[in-house]
Protein backbone atom coordinates (compact mmCIF):
# COMPACT_ATOMS: atom_id res chain seq x y z
CA UNK A 1 0.00 0.00 0.00
CA UNK A 2 1.54 3.16 -1.09
CA UNK A 3 -0.32 5.61 1.60
CA UNK A 4 1.26 4.40 4.55
CA UNK A 5 3.57 7.45 6.01
CA UNK A 6 7.04 5.98 7.71
CA UNK A 7 7.94 7.86 11.06
CA UNK A 8 11.50 9.77 10.70
CA UNK A 9 13.46 11.44 13.12
CA UNK A 10 12.30 15.05 14.59
CA UNK A 11 14.62 17.29 13.08
CA UNK A 12 14.72 21.02 12.42
CA UNK A 13 13.78 20.45 8.44
CA UNK A 14 11.19 22.41 7.05
CA UNK A 15 8.40 19.64 6.41
CA UNK A 16 4.96 19.60 4.72
CA UNK A 17 1.95 19.33 6.91
CA UNK A 18 1.04 15.63 7.74
CA UNK A 19 -1.67 15.42 5.60
CA UNK A 20 0.51 16.92 2.35
CA UNK A 21 3.31 14.74 3.46
CA UNK A 22 1.29 11.58 3.23
CA UNK A 23 -0.30 13.05 -0.17
CA UNK A 24 3.24 13.85 -1.41
CA UNK A 25 4.77 10.42 -0.44
CA UNK A 26 1.55 8.75 -1.91
CA UNK A 27 2.51 10.38 -5.50
CA UNK A 28 6.35 9.22 -4.54
CA UNK A 29 5.09 5.87 -4.68
CA UNK A 30 2.76 6.24 -7.86
CA UNK A 31 5.31 7.20 -9.64
CA UNK A 32 7.96 4.82 -8.95
CA UNK A 33 5.16 2.03 -9.50
CA UNK A 34 4.45 3.15 -12.67
CA UNK A 35 8.39 3.74 -13.73
CA UNK A 36 8.71 0.51 -12.42
CA UNK A 37 6.07 -1.14 -13.98
CA UNK A 38 7.90 0.71 -17.72
CA UNK A 39 11.40 -0.64 -17.14
CA UNK A 40 10.35 -4.46 -15.93
CA UNK A 41 7.35 -4.87 -18.56
CA UNK A 42 9.07 -3.21 -21.64
CA UNK A 43 12.52 -4.31 -20.70
CA UNK A 44 14.12 -4.81 -24.39
CA UNK A 45 15.76 -8.16 -24.82
CA UNK A 46 19.25 -6.61 -25.17
CA UNK A 47 19.77 -3.85 -23.39
CA UNK A 48 21.59 -1.35 -25.11
CA UNK A 49 23.64 1.35 -23.35
CA UNK A 50 25.73 5.17 -24.15
CA UNK A 51 28.14 6.60 -21.51
CA UNK A 52 27.72 10.32 -20.25
CA UNK A 53 30.51 11.83 -18.63
CA UNK A 54 32.60 8.30 -17.40
CA UNK A 55 32.59 4.85 -19.41
CA UNK A 56 31.70 3.75 -16.11
CA UNK A 57 28.46 6.37 -16.06
CA UNK A 58 26.11 4.69 -18.58
CA UNK A 59 22.87 5.59 -19.78
CA UNK A 60 20.30 3.35 -21.62
CA UNK A 61 17.16 4.52 -23.78
CA UNK A 62 14.70 2.80 -20.64
CA UNK A 63 16.52 5.45 -18.53
CA UNK A 64 15.28 8.05 -20.22
CA UNK A 65 11.82 6.70 -20.87
CA UNK A 66 11.50 6.17 -17.12
CA UNK A 67 12.41 9.63 -16.48
CA UNK A 68 10.06 11.09 -19.10
CA UNK A 69 7.51 8.89 -17.21
CA UNK A 70 8.09 10.68 -13.92
CA UNK A 71 8.30 13.82 -15.36
CA UNK A 72 5.16 13.72 -17.39
CA UNK A 73 3.30 12.02 -14.02
CA UNK A 74 4.53 14.81 -11.68
CA UNK A 75 3.63 17.36 -13.84
CA UNK A 76 0.35 15.94 -13.80
CA UNK A 77 -0.40 15.60 -10.28
CA UNK A 78 1.79 18.74 -9.10
CA UNK A 79 2.26 21.12 -11.52
CA UNK A 80 4.18 24.00 -9.88
CA UNK A 81 6.59 21.46 -8.19
CA UNK A 82 9.90 21.23 -9.48
CA UNK A 83 11.60 18.49 -11.23
CA UNK A 84 15.44 17.25 -11.72
CA UNK A 85 16.30 14.19 -12.99
CA UNK A 86 19.62 12.13 -13.28
CA UNK A 87 19.36 12.27 -17.30
CA UNK A 88 18.73 15.77 -17.93
CA UNK A 89 15.25 17.00 -16.46
CA UNK A 90 15.40 20.12 -15.07
CA UNK A 91 12.11 22.17 -14.40
CA UNK A 92 12.23 24.83 -11.96
CA UNK A 93 9.04 24.66 -10.13
CA UNK A 94 6.57 27.90 -8.45
CA UNK A 95 5.58 25.93 -5.47
CA UNK A 96 8.41 24.90 -1.85
CA UNK A 97 8.23 21.23 -3.05
CA UNK A 98 11.11 19.80 -5.60
CA UNK A 99 11.77 16.48 -6.74
CA UNK A 100 14.86 14.48 -7.77
CA UNK A 101 14.41 11.44 -10.08
CA UNK A 102 16.65 8.97 -10.52
CA UNK A 103 14.68 6.98 -13.25
CA UNK A 104 17.18 3.69 -12.95
CA UNK A 105 19.48 3.25 -10.34
CA UNK A 106 21.80 0.51 -11.20
CA UNK A 107 21.61 1.14 -14.32
CA UNK A 108 24.78 -1.20 -15.45
CA UNK A 109 22.65 -4.03 -13.10
CA UNK A 110 19.17 -3.55 -15.12
CA UNK A 111 21.35 -3.87 -18.76
CA UNK A 112 22.68 -7.19 -17.33
CA UNK A 113 19.96 -8.46 -16.41
CA UNK A 114 20.30 -8.22 -12.63
CA UNK A 115 17.56 -7.39 -10.20
CA UNK A 116 19.22 -4.83 -8.47
CA UNK A 117 18.23 -1.92 -10.15
CA UNK A 118 15.49 0.72 -8.40
CA UNK A 119 13.72 3.92 -9.24
CA UNK A 120 14.26 6.94 -6.78
CA UNK A 121 12.98 9.82 -5.78
CA UNK A 122 13.71 12.17 -3.20
CA UNK A 123 11.48 14.89 -1.58
CA UNK A 124 12.68 18.24 -1.43
CA UNK A 125 11.01 21.95 0.39
CA UNK A 126 12.09 24.94 0.34
CA UNK A 127 15.77 23.18 -0.58
CA UNK A 128 15.68 21.04 2.38
CA UNK A 129 15.68 17.31 1.95
CA UNK A 130 12.11 16.22 3.60
CA UNK A 131 11.71 12.58 2.31
CA UNK A 132 12.90 9.41 -0.15
CA UNK A 133 11.60 6.70 -2.24
CA UNK A 134 13.45 3.85 -3.41
CA UNK A 135 11.34 1.22 -5.35
CA UNK A 136 13.06 -1.94 -6.30
CA UNK A 137 10.41 -3.19 -8.83
CA UNK A 138 12.12 -6.40 -10.12
CA UNK A 139 12.39 -7.44 -6.36
CA UNK A 140 8.76 -5.56 -5.59
CA UNK A 141 10.47 -3.69 -2.25
CA UNK A 142 9.49 -0.28 -1.46
CA UNK A 143 11.26 1.73 1.07
CA UNK A 144 10.54 4.80 2.09
CA UNK A 145 12.36 7.22 4.51
CA UNK A 146 11.45 10.61 6.16
CA UNK A 147 13.65 13.63 7.31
Amino acid sequence: MCSSRPRGLDTDAVLPSGDELDQLLDIACQVARACGHLIVDERPARVEFTTKSTEVDVVTVMDRRSEELARSLLRRLRPGDGIVGEEGLDHRGTTPISWVVDPIDGTVNYASGSPMAAILLGLLSDGEPVAGLTWLPFMGDRYTAVV
